[in-house]
């Protein structure tokens, strides 16, 4: 019999070994890791066709300030972009008011700023279009001839395409579009403008900045197209962050954003003159200071809305109806208490 202690100290120099290589890779990886440039993403809906390489330049720029590249995330609808700032896929985003609620209630969203357009407005107003010669002049028309007609409107999140007209045309009227019209069907705004001017639609739901940008983007169909009905104003369209971006990263980007396009401290008439040209090119003039204020009026209205389906829903006996009523009352008089006179 050989000697067993050979065997026995190389099992102890391999074991050695394997330890010393364990606690290499602990080693490494405990070490802080060496700095990488963290990429934002910058997520836009797109309602017009040309709309990402408008907003390109400005997201570069952000990027520039940032010191952090941020990249450009296109969702087809609004839904899809509350989704991924919930999910974190997205840290910065251009909404509309009413996927805004959905994304500061459901997705640690918040309201840093919003658009003012080229004429200086940071209100804006919903719109029902029609073509120029259609015989279609008023709601009345429209509502008196629905069984005729060929309804567009826009997605079911967006504030100005869906939300503004049916409260204010349909709801407040106990009327539901979906059983009047001969057709009913939906499209961003840029389809239904579209839609309209080449008469494949009779009437379309549309916002007072989207037909002044139609009018620079498409002059000649433009010519095509007459407002028949506008909605009381609301705010104009939020930049929405997330919560959780560290505070630097949001202020800096509250910086970029209100200062955009306006003279300031070191800014060169160069630098001054490409920010200009960037919002021209986005047919905007700048953004101003929001928060999520701004909301409430939206939120008013989908409240309303909610009373309305309630006291029409036969599935709910009159016990029911009331109590459920009475909830939407108080949470109607707690978001009016805090709306005060300038608050947004």
């Amino acid at each position: 019999m050989g000697n067993p202690m050979p065997v026995v100290v190389n099992r102890g120099i391999g074991c050695l070994k394997r330890i010393s290589l364990v606690c290499l890779l602990v080693a490494l990886q405990c070490q802080p890791a060496r700095s990488e440039e963290r990429i934002l993403d910058f997520g836009i809906i797109m309602m017009q066709s040309s709309l990402v390489e408008r907003w390109r330049p400005l997201a570069d720029d952000l990027g520039t300030v940032l010191g952090n590249p941020v990249k450009i995330k296109v969702f087809n609808d609004y839904a899809g972009a509350v989704w991924a700032m919930g999910a974190n896929r997205i840290q910065i985003a251009w909404l509309g008011n009413k996927t805004a609620i959905e994304a500061v209630d459901r997705a640690s969203g918040e309201v840093l700023c919003r658009t003012v357009d080229a004429d200086g407005e940071d209100m804006y107003a919903a719109q029902l279009i029609t073509n120029v010669n259609s015989d279609l002049n008023s709601m009345e028309d429209v509502l008196a001839r629905a069984a005729t007609i060929t309804f567009r409107h826009g997605d079911p999140n967006s504030t100005s395409g869906f939300l503004l007209p049916y409260y204010y045309l349909f709801s407040r009227n106990g009327i539901d579009p979906r059983t009047i019209f001969k057709r009913v069907t939906r499209g961003s705004h840029e389809e239904n403008f579209l839609a309209v001017a080449d008469g494949c639609a009779d009437a379309a739901t549309g916002n007072s900045v989207s037909m002044k940008q139609f009018k620079i983007l498409f002059p000649e169909k433009f010519q095509a197209i007459k407002v028949i009905w506008s909605s009381p104003a609301v705010c104009s369209d939020p930049i929405v962050v997330r919560k959780t971006l560290p505070t630097s990263i949001k202020q800096r980007t509250f910086d970029f954003f209100t200062r955009y396009g306006r003279p300031a401290d070191g800014k060169t008439a160069e630098r001054l003159e490409h920010e200009r040209a960037v919002l021209a090119n986005l047919l905007y003039s700048g953004f101003v200071a929001s928060s999520d204020l701004q909301l409430i009026p939206i939120r008013l209205i989908e409240l309303q809305q909610l009373k309305i389906r309630l006291q029409g829903d036969e599935a709910l006996s009159r016990g029911e109806q009331e109590i459920r009523v009475k909830e939407v009352d108080e949470r109607i008089q707690k978001i009016e208490s805090q709306q005060t006179k300038g608050a947004y």
